[in-house]
């Protein structure tokens, strides 16, 4: 199956799936990640 997907992506058939982050949702992802390792990097002190 992967195979097959594969060869129709690179015959530039659109295959689906999520369209890609905007600029804010990098920004909230990365900032949520940080408080994430912050909280988990503080509990281990």
């Amino acid at each position: 199956m992967r195979d097959a997907m594969e060869t129709l992506r690179n015959s530039g058939i659109n295959t689906g799936g999520p369209s890609a982050l905007s600029q804010s949702d990098r920004n909230r992802f990365a900032n949520q990640l940080d408080r994430i390792l912050s909280s988990y990097m503080n509990a281990r002190r």
